[in-house]
């Protein structure tokens, strides 16, 4: 091989090893970067008057998020925040309607309360056609007053 040859296969094994250098360093750079996920409460700073009746304008507090989240996992399948009917009543502003404790009993075992005599029970049972509400006994106390919270705002 003489000397041209040489320098060619020189500066391509240069070329060659600086271009794996760059394609590493970007896919390790790609693989490495925190990923970018919206935050699920985020302070919002504003300057003029929102909306209270729309439903994205709501600024909960974190009982109320909790409250939410375990809403969304476990109620909304038959129940809306609003008063609208899906399977069951809309739970808005429920704890007008009934106590806290009642709320929290209900939740937990909705048969105990209709084979009590309660006439509201019975009437939601009778209303919404003998369908009877699933029992949420791995709730705690603390999980339905956030729910309840976060539908009386």
């Amino acid at each position: 091989m003489n000397n041209k040859s040489i320098l060619q296969l020189t500066k391509l094994i240069y070329l060659i090893v600086f271009s794996l250098i760059i394609v590493f360093g970007v896919s390790l750079y790609i693989l490495l970067k925190p990923s970018q996920s919206i935050p699920e409460a985020q302070i919002v700073y504003f300057c003029g008057v929102i909306d209270t009746n729309s439903e994205n304008s709501r600024i909960l507090d974190s009982t109320q998020l909790k409250g939410k989240e375990i809403f969304n996992q476990n109620c909304v399948q038959c129940h809306s925040p609003t008063d609208e009917v899906v399977v069951g009543p809309g739970l808005k502003n429920i704890s007008k309607r009934k106590s806290t404790k009642w709320i929290i009993n209900f939740t937990k075992n909705p048969q105990r309360i209709i084979d009590s005599g309660d006439k509201y029970a019975i009437s939601l049972f009778n209303k919404f056609n003998k369908t009877q509400m699933t029992a949420f006994q791995n709730l705690s106390d603390e999980e339905i007053k956030a729910i309840i919270k976060y539908l009386d705002y």
